[in-house]
Formats: C-alpha cells, sequence, structure tokens
C-alpha cells in the first residue's frame, strides 16, 4: 500500500479555527510536541505523504496560528464565521480545495496520532468503495476522524444548506457510508483539554525512552 498514487488526486482539509476553549488560555493547536506546534505536527503527516493539495482551515487567531505552518507547502483560508461551529469550517474547507479533486480528508488539526498506515487504508477502501460516497474510521467499536468523502459528496454538501456538514450527509444517507475498521486510536485521539495533552506527551516520552 505504500506507493498508491491515487493520494495524487486526493486532497486535505485541516480544521484549525476552533477557539481551543476547553484547553484554557492556551491555544491548543500552539502546543508543543516534539519540539513543534501541535497544528505543524498534523499536518506534517499529510505533507509527507506527498498529498498535493492541502488546505488548512484557520479562524480564532488566525494571524498567529498562520505562522506555525507558513513555511509549509499548503493553502490557508480563513473562516469569519468560526465561532458559528465547526460545521463553518468544514463547508469552508471543502469550498477551498482544487475543483478536480476526486476525494477529500478532513481531519482536525488537533489530532497528532493517526498513522499514514491508516489514511492509506482508507485510500484503499476508497477505490474499492462500491456506492459509497464516504469512508469513515472506526477504533473499538467508536467513530473517528479523518474521514473521506468522494467529489460528489462534497459537490452535495456545499449546495445543501449553511448548517449541511459531512455528519448530516452521512446520517442522511447511510447507505452511502463506508465504515472501515483501523487498528490505530489515533483516529479517536484528540487533545482538548490539558489532561489530554500531557497525557499524550507523556506517552511520547516513554515511546522515545523505550526504543
Amino acid at each position: 500500500m505504500a506507493n498508491i498514487d491515487y493520494r495524487d488526486n486526493a486532497s486535505v482539509v485541516v480544521l484549525a479555527a476552533g477557539m481551543s476553549s476547553r484547553m484554557g488560555k492556551q491555544n491548543k493547536l500552539h502546543l508543543k510536541l516534539n519540539g513543534q506546534a501541535l497544528l505543524r505536527y498534523s499536518v506534517q503527516r499529510f505533507l509527507e505523504m506527498e498529498f498535493s493539495d492541502v488546505v488548512v482551515v484557520l479562524g480564532y487567531e488566525g494571524e498567529d496560528t498562520a505562522e506555525l505552518i507558513g513555511d509549509l507547502n499548503v493553502t490557508t483560508v480563513l473562516n469569519p464565521s468560526y465561532a458559528d461551529g465547526q460545521i463553518t469550517s468544514v463547508r469552508c474547507g471543502l469550498a477551498g480545495v482544487k475543483r478536480d479533486s476526486s476525494a477529500t480528508f478532513i481531519a482536525l488539526g488537533d489530532q497528532p496520532a493517526v498513522t499514514k498506515e491508516s489514511i492509506e487504508v482508507m485510500l484503499c477502501a476508497f477505490k474499492n468503495r462500491g456506492k459509497a460516497e464516504s469512508v469513515v474510521p472506526y477504533f473499538d467499536g467508536k467513530r473517528g476522524n479523518p474521514v473521506l468523502v468522494s467529489a460528489n459528496a462534497r459537490k452535495q454538501i456545499l449546495a445543501g444548506k449553511g448548517n449541511y456538514g459531512c455528519r448530516k450527509f452521512m446520517d442522511r444517507n447511510p447507505d452511502l457510508v463506508c465504515r472501515i475498521n483501523v487498528q490505530d486510536a489515533g483516529v479517536i485521539t484528540d487533545l482538548d483539554t490539558p489532561q489530554e495533552y500531557h497525557d499524550y506527551c507523556s506517552r511520547l516520552i516513554q515511546g522515545a525512552t523505550s526504543t
């Protein structure tokens, strides 16, 4: 699976516009993991996999957050309505991808532990999806992220009203959802609170010292 060239026509939207309210005063996307900001850490994964179109949606503290990834080969878009919820960022990001993109990952900027293997598995599932218009990963029975949507699903979402996003599209079209199990707790691991951040950093340190 390491040489899947389908990624050349797949886009990635990374959501990085939220207000990070559960983390306290610190914007979680600016927190450090292995010496680099959490957002940068999350975005690098897709760049290392050579996705040609990576769109990062900014909002809260947008200028400062943009500086974290200013030297990376990504497109940034500003969501002026970020305070109205994540769905506004999803729609903003989907509107910013290349028109000829056959599929789009929608990823979270605070989700650093998703493995490249899981992304590859999702791409394979999409190639063999039959009539499905989206791919959703599950770990231990829990729904995870990122999700992958087809060009047709993207068009339908953008054609819908302002509160119509990926979740509603999937809920209304369950027969168009390809659900796959992955061996990766990273798809259900995001860093919303100081405790979650502390625990994740501790696991990184333990992993480094055990190798």
